[in-house]
Formats: C-alpha cells, sequence, structure tokens
C-alpha cells in the first residue's frame, strides 16, 4: 500500500487545475462534463486524467447552446438597461474562473423577490456545487477554522445578508454594520493577499484565496471601510416579483436546462471584460452606490442630506457649513461626531478627504468673507425633485413587466 500510494499521490501543494506530469498552472481552462475549454481563447480539448482539478460544471459543453429565457430574465430584471445586463454576465463569467485581477467584490441589492438570489443559484450551477462556499456573516469569523472550505474555491457568496443596526449608548455610538475581522478578510480575498487558513486537525494553508466574493441583500450596506467601499461593483435591482401573480413559479428549472447556452455567454462577457480591462459599473446603480457610500461614512450621508453640487452657487460660509453639521448631529444623535470635529475647520479639511468632495476650496472675493462655492443648502424643492425621479424609475420599472405564462403540463397553485 505504500508502494501504491508513492506512485499515485501528487503533491498537497500542487496548484489547480495543472498538468500533472509538468506541474504546469494552466488556470484558463475550465472542465464541463465533455470539454475542456479555455476561457480566454474559447479553444477546447478532451478531457483527460493527466489534468489535476477538483471542480467542474455538471453539464456539457455545447458552443452552438442558446438561452432565450435567461435573456428574457436579464430584460425582466433590467429592462431596457444592457448595461446592467452585461455587468452580471460578466460577473458570472468572471465567477467562472480563477482569475483575481480585477480585486472587486459584487453586490446584488434591491428589492425582495427580484431576481438576486436566482442569479446567485446560476453562477453555482455554472462553476458546480464544489467551487461554491456559501457563507454567512454571523460564523465566517468565528473561529480558526470557519474558513477551512474556502480552500480551492470559485465562489464565496453570502445571501441574504443582514448586518447589525447601529445602536445608541447615551453619548456614545455603535455604527454596527460590518466587523473588523470581516473587512480585514474581505480586504485579503479581494486584494489577492497570500493568508493563513485554519484546517482542523492540519497544519494551516497558506496561499492565495481564488474566491469571488457575491453579497446579496435587499438593503444598502453598512460596510464600515471605505477602502472596501472603492473595491465593490453593484447593481441595483428595482423590478421585483413579489405578489406578482405574473411572476413564472419554474424560472430556476427553465434557466438550469439552458446551462450550456447561458455558459457560452457569460464566457463571453469575461473574455469582453478582459479586453476591456475592467469593470464598468452599471448607471442604473449611481443611486444605490451613493446610499452605500453615506451608509459607510457619516460625512458623505451629511453631505447627501444638507447641500446640494451647484456649480452656480456662490457657496456658503464656514459657519454655515458647521451650524448644518451641528443640527444634522443633534438630529440624528451623533454627538460622537461632534466630539471628532469640534472646529469647523476640521469638519471641512474632513469633508475635502472624501472623494466626491475633494474639489472643494475656500474663495474670498474682494471685499467678501470666504465662502465655499459650488454647493447650496438642499431645499424642499430639491428632495421633492429626487423623490419624483425614484418615482418614475419604479414606475418605469412596472409598466416593463412581461407577462410569463405557466409551461404547459405544470399548474400555479
Amino acid at each position: 500500500m505504500k508502494c501504491i500510494k508513492a506512485g499515485t499521490t501528487i503533491r498537497a501543494n500542487l496548484p489547480q487545475p495543472c498538468w500533472i506530469e509538468s506541474e504546469k498552472p494552466v488556470p484558463e481552462l475550465f472542465a464541463f462534463k465533455n470539454r475542456l475549454v479555455n476561457v480566454c481563447t474559447g479553444e477546447t480539448l478532451n478531457p483527460t486524467p493527466r489534468l489535476w482539478i477538483t471542480d467542474a460544471g455538471d453539464f456539457d459543453y455545447d458552443p452552438n447552446a442558446k438561452c432565450p429565457r435567461w435573456v428574457q430574465f436579464l430584460e425582466e430584471a433590467h429592462p431596457n438597461d444592457p448595461d446592467a445586463q452585461n455587468c452580471i454576465e460578466e460577473q458570472l463569467g468572471y465567477g467562472m474562473t480563477y482569475d483575481m485581477q480585477f480585486e472587486k467584490i459584487f453586490l446584488l441589492l434591491g428589492k425582495a423577490r427580484a431576481g438576486k438570489t436566482t442569479i446567485l443559484h446560476i453562477l453555482k450551477k455554472l462553476v458546480g456545487a464544489r467551487a461554491y462556499a456559501p457563507m454567512s456573516f454571523n460564523d465566517w469569523m468565528r473561529s480558526e477554522y470557519s474558513r477551512e472550505n474556502l480552500i480551492g474555491k470559485k465562489v464565496l457568496a453570502f445571501p441574504d445578508v443582514r448586518l447589525r443596526p447601529p445602536k445608541y449608548y447615551g453619548s456614545a455610538y455603535d455604527p454596527g454594520g460590518l466587523d473588523y475581522g470581516s473587512i480585514q478578510m474581505l480586504l485579503n480575498i479581494s486584494g489577492r493577499d497570500t493568508s493563513p487558513v485554519g484546517r482542523k486537525y492540519k497544519k494551516a494553508w497558506i496561499g492565495e484565496l481564488t474566491c469571488k466574493v457575491f453579497i446579496i441583500s435587499n438593503d444598502p450596506l453598512n460596510i464600515q471601510d471605505p477602502i472596501l467601499l472603492t473595491r465593490l461593483v453593484m447593481v441595483d435591482f428595482q423590478r421585483s416579483w413579489l405578489n406578482d401573480p405574473n411572476k413564472d413559479d419554474y424560472l430556476r428549472n427553465k434557466l438550469e436546462a439552458e446551462l450550456p447556452g447561458i455558459a457560452n455567454r457569460c464566457l463571453a462577457a469575461y473574455r469582453r471584460l478582459l479586453d476591456r480591462k475592467g469593470f464598468i459599473q452599471p448607471a442604473s446603480a449611481a443611486r444605490l452606490a451613493q446610499k452605500v457610500a453615506a451608509k459607510t461614512n457619516p460625512l458623505i450621508a451629511f453631505m447627501q442630506d444638507c447641500w446640494v453640487m451647484d456649480d452656480k452657487a456662490p457657496g456658503p460660509l464656514a459657519a454655515e457649513i458647521e451650524t448644518s453639521f451641528e443640527m444634522w448631529c443633534e438630529e440624528h444623535r451623533r454627538a460622537d461626531l461632534l466630539a471628532s470635529y469640534p472646529r469647523s475647520n476640521e469638519l471641512i479639511k474632513a469633508i475635502k478627504g472624501i472623494e466626491a468632495y475633494s474639489w472643494l476650496r475656500k474663495v474670498k472675493p474682494h471685499g467678501q468673507t470666504r465662502r465655499y462655492p459650488g454647493i447650496r443648502r438642499r431645499t424642499k424643492d430639491d428632495r421633492q425633485k429626487e423623490e419624483k425621479a425614484e418615482l418614475e424609475a419604479e414606475l418605469k420599472a412596472q409598466e416593463a413587466k412581461v407577462p410569463v405564462k405557466a409551461p404547459v403540463g405544470y399548474r400555479r397553485f
């Protein structure tokens, strides 16, 4: 038995996928049931036992396969928004690979029953169950062995995320949100840092995790870290099938039948991503990005609530900014922020440290007091216009609903 083991066992730290004889890594190969496909070029190879790989798609490769129901689903979820549709397929195609060069984390946020979990389900089917690791922020940092399941995985998924809400303790304030350990680990994974991963009854594994992180939630997340914020690619889901009598109860079954066609589209999207050398955040997610940024940094929330960018505005005095900040802190019970920025110059310096307001400069016209042109106080009319725009966007999404009939042979209960 020892002789047999000596002749058949490969090195424990051999990267995958790779050729066993030469130990040359070939991370560009994806294993289907019937073919090996180069995700970068589209070239195919016959399956061979000389390739060391532990995950594969559970369906055949068909270069001519189509997926009309998948295309229809994307149009239903994001009507007249090709940027959002393309971004979703690029994320799924990127998730099918071992590539980590873009260093991004993907947030699918929006209304309930909007198709977010369906997309995550299809991603699991595309990469295969052995390459998919579901986790929860509540327990993935609980012990040193909690992340052992991430070794060798392509996708790390956090479905239906709920983070700790903020709490007030008199003058003290707990912002809640992601804990420090989770923030550090997400930065390490997305940043391709070499990290130790504890394994029960074994030596710790040390290396770079190849997990693409997908986070699903109904509400903007309080991630509590400005650097992590720069690594997010968000897609906003505003079209909901909750209580919709026309919803397709057999959607997942139909999409699973189209996996070969979906894989073709997603791998083509990945090659498009390589040519462009980066993700493009959909314009429809701009408002969502502002909400997530406001959750992360209270100064961003203050500027969004109280001030509006206006090139023609003469700008407020430093004292006016300080006064509005004091009123905002009192309204939101953030006495801790007042202690952090006791003087107006410290407050304005911190505001200028925000990328969206880095251009803010004081100007002193002849014979007048110093002002900060380019911003003005937010008015009631501004809020009404924003609410009207949100309502129009929601109505547009509702008008774009496409009725879907139940398939023949099934009965809707």
